[in-house]
């Protein structure tokens, strides 16, 4: 649809917006910008969004309006622990990495929340931070959430949240660190509210130097759903000071959707638990052992390059695998999806292809279809524990734990020596606070673990061996966990 006002006043309005704030509308997106004017002109005492555009332009206080028409051109949806696969990595290997780095040497951590919008991100940061240091007090916590929108940070800061921002977030930790408020919300404890502070920042021009010092050496940022906004050339802009604002191996953390070998080619990518981090550094890039709790069992290598040369002649067997890994580990999955879809529709019954298909389109929350291929593939096998270990993972990614228990438990009656339904079945119950159940499985997965060498992989972990995988459950059992 062509906007009402012309192209042009709205071409010169947007560069005139890109400008000041980094905020981008492409052409295809005119239309867009012209019903949030239509909206914002009567805040500005204006009838029609023309008038209020060119007196905008034309005005000498064009920082202060800027700082009222962000409020309408910024939502900052977001919701606590969002993306399970970043904070299991998170709370699995970096953090535990970094706080046993920095115990006895120089106990302080900085953590920057870039585009934090109402705040439950960096809330979700101090939550994990209280649960893996015990001794909390006598370290230097930093931790950092900066927007644009004023309004957003208001709420931030009021730390109160209705039951949307508490999609993702299982319900111990809601009882543990929430306390009921009016109107059917929750308010954050004063102990983790203290530990964030925020501020007002634009990320294309962070003129504000009592923050940018705040920043300065930051041992991770977060800059999620924010790049997706900007145009290109300030893309690359911002991606070039947050890498300045790092610390050296620092780790950038952005949106599936906002990764690019090409933007951030002066990191180091690494995928731990199914989630991308750029580190800055020049070490070799440390690649972690993906958590159980967030993957599914995959085809082989030897598989994944069997499909890779058939869904396209040009791709060799080498190629194939990495083709498809990379697009999925990189968070590309609607086009690892397009890939595997052109096999699966040639070879319906092929039973790798269809496993990928059901870990892409539970990545993409397309939880009913991911489900359709699991019941199908259970009703031609009923016997077949890796299919129930399947659609575990699918209910647990959809917050469905109770199906997700009932699944991985019909695995361990099937095969008892199933030793990842063990782990999920203990890290599941953990979550529902049954602690004296949770230890029993990680109990069951330990005892099938000492019958393996440590260098062994385990079955169905994507490559993890039984020595790492003894570590994981250490962390998740300690008494501070």
């Amino acid at each position: 649809m062509t906007p009402t006002l012309s192209n042009h006043l709205l071409t010169r309005f947007s560069d005139f917006i890109a400008e000041k704030t980094g905020l981008f509308y492409p052409r295809d997106k005119l239309k867009n910008l012209e019903k949030i004017m239509t909206s914002a002109a009567a805040e500005f005492g204006h009838q029609k969004a023309e008038t209020c555009i060119r007196w905008i332009l034309s005005s000498p206080d064009q920082a202060k309006l800027i700082n009222i028409l962000i409020l309408y051109l910024t939502t900052g949806e977001t919701y606590f622990f969002r993306d399970r696969h970043v904070f299991n990595a998170l709370e699995y290997h970096v953090l535990p990495e970094l706080i046993d780095q920095r115990r006895q040497t120089n106990p302080k951590l900085k953590i920057w929340c870039a585009g934090c919008a109402s705040g439950e991100e960096p809330y979700s940061v101090a939550i994990l931070l209280d649960r893996l240091i015990p001794d909390l007090k006598r370290w230097r916590i930093s931790i950092l959430g900066t927007d644009i929108n004023s309004q957003s940070l208001q709420k931030a800061e009021s730390a109160c949240y209705g039951n949307w921002s508490f999609r993702n977030m299982p319900s111990p930790l809601l009882e543990t660190y929430f306390e009921p408020a009016e109107n059917n919300r929750f308010q954050l404890l004063p102990s983790i509210q203290k530990m964030v502070n925020f501020g007002i920042l634009n990320l294309v021009n962070p003129i504000d130097y009592h923050l940018t010092s705040k920043i300065q050496g930051s041992d991770i940022i977060f800059c999620r759903n924010v790049l997706m906004y900007f145009d290109p050339v300030r893309v690359k802009q911002v991606i070039d000071s947050l890498y300045g604002y790092l610390a050296e191996d620092g780790c950038l953390i952005v949106s599936p959707a906002e990764t690019s070998q090409m933007l951030f080619k002066q990191y180091q990518a690494e995928t731990i638990s199914n989630a991308v981090f750029y580190r800055k550094g020049n070490k070799a890039a440390y690649m972690a052992p993906a958590s159980p709790i967030a993957q599914m069992s995959s085809p082989s290598e030897s598989a994944l390059t069997e499909i890779g040369s058939k869904i396209d002649p040009e791709i060799t067997v080498e190629s194939g695998l990495e083709k498809i890994r990379v697009l999925y580990a990189k968070g590309h999955y609607l086009s690892a999806l397009e890939k595997v879809l052109v096999f699966h529709e040639k070879n319906p019954n092929d039973f790798l292809a269809i496993q990928w298909l059901i870990k892409i389109y539970t990545n993409l929350a397309r939880f009913e279809e991911a489900l359709r291929l699991c019941n199908k593939c259970i009703t031609d096998d009923k016997l077949n524990p890796d299919l129930y270990f399947l659609r575990a993972n699918v209910y647990q990614e959809s917050n469905n734990i109770h199906e997700a228990m009932r699944d991985l438990k019909k695995v361990l009656y099937l095969d008892s020596g199933f030793i990842l339904a063990c782990v999920l079945l203990g890290n599941l119950n953990r979550s529902q606070a049954r602690i004296e159940e949770s230890n029993r499985y990680f109990n069951q997965a330990l005892s099938l673990l000492s019958k393996s060498a440590d260098e062994n992989p385990v079955p169905n972990s994507e490559g993890m061996t039984a020595g790492n995988l003894k570590k994981y459950i250490s962390i998740l059992t300690r008494p501070d966990s």
